[in-house]
């Protein structure tokens, strides 16, 4: 349900009247605008981590009436990409598996075309910094089952290879 910017100022006068008393921990919970987690991923739009709070685990067991058949949760979106790195036949499938993902995910990050990335080049030479790679590592551990050091990400290292490296050091192989 989408409220307009006039409601959301209203929510916002109220709740942040310094003369009202304060809310019980249950009262003062108040969500506006966030869009499920399911709905998010059937965009094709990675979580961001903050979703994953305890506080918000609820949303993950919930899907909407207007959710399309066949969208995937976070957690099955792990165990696809669990099961199809298992199924490989091959280190090269693996890693074009993972370097399709990877690159997808840059892609979201920067803004970018995954047409516009070239796998021969280093990461850094997109503009990634430390706190972007910090988030890709994150996703590369849940997402992929490997752990990459930042140091790795940031290095001079083509997307290519640190692709081909996440598919070698997966849980999942």
């Amino acid at each position: 349900m989408d409220i307009t910017q006039g409601e959301l100022i209203a929510l916002l006068d109220y709740y942040c009247n310094p003369d009202l008393p304060l809310l019980s921990d249950v009262d003062a919970q108040v969500l506006v605008g966030i869009e499920m987690p399911s709905v998010v991923l059937a965009k094709g739009i990675d979580l961001h981590h903050s979703i994953r709070r305890p506080m918000f685990r609820h949303l993950f067991r919930m899907v909407p009436k207007e959710a399309k058949v066949g969208f995937c949760d976070a957690e099955s979106a792990l165990v696809n990409r669990a099961t199809m790195l298992k199924k490989a036949t091959s280190e090269d499938e693996a890693a074009a598996l993972v370097t399709g993902w990877f690159s997808g995910k840059i892609s979201r990050v920067l803004g970018l075309s995954e047409l516009d990335l070239d796998l021969s080049r280093p990461m850094h030479t997109y503009g990634i910094n430390s706190l972007v790679a910090i988030d890709l590592k994150n996703w590369l551990a849940r997402e992929i089952g490997a752990d990459i050091e930042v140091y790795v990400l940031l290095g001079n290292m083509s997307l290519g290879t640190v692709s081909a490296l996440a598919a070698e050091k997966s849980r999942y192989r």
